[in-house]
């Protein structure tokens, strides 16, 4: 619960994206393989909804790179290789500490703490689609209380990865995503600039390590 008592409204995530979050893990986590076909009407029966999300789902994969789109046949998986996720990472590690770094103290870091405590109920749920979205969602308020529009324009194309370790659970990943983001907010609302960009830095590093448990070390 918020501090205050006022209990925080939760955003309700689409379908579309949630079938996003579930096809993108599968893609990086390797259920669905480089140059395996996805296919919608399949997708949809498996997931228990329409075609119309699965559609949104593809484009959404198909915008990130991890797909090819088929006319009439669905998609072609492209996937992800370890030197892409690397770069990913790195790429963000520099840039969201940064952000982190500038938006300690400020007043915009209470839109922060909102998605946190629309976090905080995903995680007693045990709602890993809810919170993967939030958890963008949590970033995402970084970045622009950090009120940089080209950090903010840079970091906003890149694709959303949920950095699940292969030898976690959805409930897990959620928990130690969850705690890690405790210490990024109080950093950020106590105004330690310093203490943000370390916790932000470590936080995606152990994302980096996460995922990284996916790509064998010979690849």
């Amino acid at each position: 619960m918020n501090n205050s008592g006022k209990s925080k409204k939760i955003k309700v995530v689409p379908v579309g994206i949630q079938v996003a979050h579930s096809l993108r893990d599968a893609i990086l986590s390797r259920e669905l393989k480089p140059d395996e076909i996805i296919n919608l009407n399949t997708i949809a029966e498996q997931l228990g909804v329409s075609n119309t999300p699965v559609r949104e789902a593809l484009q959404i994969l198909a915008n990130e790179g991890l797909i090819e789109l088929r006319a009439n046949k669905g998609a072609r998986v492209i996937g992800m290789t370890k030197k892409r996720i690397s770069d990913y990472y790195e790429t963000r590690i520099i840039l969201e500490s940064a952000a982190a770094f500038k938006a300690a103290g400020k007043d915009a870091v209470r839109s922060v703490e909102d998605v946190f405590y629309q976090e905080e109920r995903a995680v007693m749920s045990n709602d890993y689609g809810a919170y993967s979205h939030l958890n963008h969602q949590f970033h995402q308020a970084i970045w622009s209380a950090a009120d940089n529009d080209e950090m903010y324009s840079i970091l906003n194309s890149l694709s959303t990865i949920t950095s699940r370790s292969v030898y976690s659970t959805p409930e897990d990943y959620i928990e130690k995503s969850h705690y890690e983001h405790s210490i990024i907010l109080s950093a950020l609302k106590s105004g330690d600039a310093e203490k943000a960009r370390t916790a932000m830095s470590e936080h995606l590093q152990r994302g980096l390590n996460d995922m990284l448990t996916y790509y064998p070390e010979d690849e």
